[in-house]
């Protein structure tokens, strides 16, 4: 009998790894102390989770089942958890860089040639023509008619969703807009750009949709870069050394024009 909430022991580690433990960051087992447990538990809540779903849980990365199998990044479960890295909170042991190298494979997947088209269009908020997945929205066509969500913008949309004394819904559907272009998090109280509408709002907005989500609007093109520069690290890893260039010479630059402000103001009270 197990205990509510206790969860399902799993099997001890075979014979030849005794006082051994798993480790999904060098693939290898490494020493456990004496005592060490090296039983583990299939809590509850993990217990339903398929590939699919552990990788939506530590990536936010939707993936359908057959798309998760193409996932080319090793899967840490109940059953490999390291002993020096257990925690109260789920999934705690997964280290940060365990989360980005399952999230690049996990998109990687995504776009792998399985992404389909939705019978509803193209994303009504990035207007990409093909995702993995597709979600019902709020938002709408110009004719009315409903625009979905491709996954990939499914998450950061919903956690804008609905409105708060500080924002307007259509506020909050603009900073998630500015999220998902630029990766950039807008701070309580800060408003985004009215002009930053969803794709299914612009003068652009087409069911048809496009390629490459965000193209439509060079606007869109010259807002990223200026919060690419500003933010580097917010920027695609390959192009992260482009812009903090560009930083470093506007910050430079900035600087320069500070000093030689201050020395005409000293030579003036002369």
């Amino acid at each position: 009998m197990v205990a509510q909430g206790e969860g399902e022991r799993l099997p001890a580690p075979p014979a030849d790894r005794h006082g051994d433990c798993w480790s999904p960051v060098h693939e290898q087992w490494v020493p456990a102390p004496k005592d060490a447990d090296r039983w583990r538990r299939a809590h509850d809540e993990c217990a339903s989770l398929d590939r699919a779903g552990i990788v939506h849980v530590l990536t936010g990365v939707f993936l359908k089942t057959e798309q998760a199998r193409h996932v080319e990044a090793p899967l840490p479960t109940a059953s490999a958890w390291p002993w020096n890295r257990t925690s109260d909170r789920p999934w705690a042991f997964v280290s940060d860089a365990e989360r980005e190298a399952l999230r690049a494979a996990a998109e990687l997947a995504q776009a792998d040639g399985r992404s389909i088209l939705c019978s509803d269009g193209a994303c009504g908020c990035c207007g990409r023509r093909y995702s993995s997945a597709w979600f019902e929205s709020e938002l709408q066509w110009s004719d009315g008619t409903p625009a979905p969500l491709c996954g990939e913008c499914d998450t950061v949309w919903a956690r804008w969703g609905g409105t708060t004394p500080h924002a307007t819904r259509e506020e909050r559907q603009r900073a998630a807009v500015l999220e998902l272009v630029s990766g950039y998090r807008l701070p309580m109280g800060h408003v985004a750009p009215a002009e930053l509408e969803p794709y299914c709002r612009s003068s652009d907005g087409d069911p048809v949709g496009r390629t490459t989500p965000f193209a439509w609007s060079p606007q869109l093109e010259v807002l990223r870069a200026e919060i690419w520069t500003a933010r580097p690290d917010l920027a695609p890893e390959d192009r992260q050394a482009e812009f903090t260039t560009i930083h470093d010479e506007r910050v430079a630059a900035e600087l320069a024009r500070r000093r030689a402000e201050a020395e005409q103001e000293t030579v003036a009270a002369w």
